[in-house]
């Protein structure tokens, strides 16, 4: 039927609205997030044993566990804010991005302990 309907003179966006081309973009790129986010965390385990001693191998799994929840909570955030305007979505998000980024970075679980300085450090660090 849509074959039928369709002319060679005319563009398909005639045909498709704006908001089917604007769905089939963001899930695309939603995929290569996704697939990208896959590959690089199968890089990190198999590249890092043979690179990094395993306190710092640790820390960066760490690290990367805690963006990785960050983005959960803002996509989710992004999800419930959908239909609010775009400058409340934008204002909302950007100040959700930041506070939970300073968050995860200037709040970190130590013990009391200070953060190590330099790579030498992380031994004492890990006691």
């Amino acid at each position: 039927m849509f074959a039928a309907t369709l002319r060679y003179d005319q563009p398909i966006t005639e045909y498709v609205s704006r908001n089917i081309i604007r769905q089939i973009i963001s899930r695309l790129i939603s995929c290569l997030a996704i697939g990208s986010g896959v590959i690089v965390h199968g890089l990190i385990l198999s590249i890092t044993p043979r690179l990094f001693a395993i306190n710092i191998r640790a820390t960066l799994f760490g690290c990367c566990n805690a963006i990785g929840q960050l983005g959960t909570i803002l996509c989710y955030l992004l999800i419930m804010t959908h239909d609010a305007d775009d400058v409340t979505r934008k204002i909302i998000e950007g100040s959700l991005a930041i506070i939970l980024t300073v968050i995860c970075f200037v709040i970190p679980d130590v013990d009391g302990r200070e953060l190590p300085d330099i790579i030498d450090d992380m031994d004492y660090f890990s006691e």
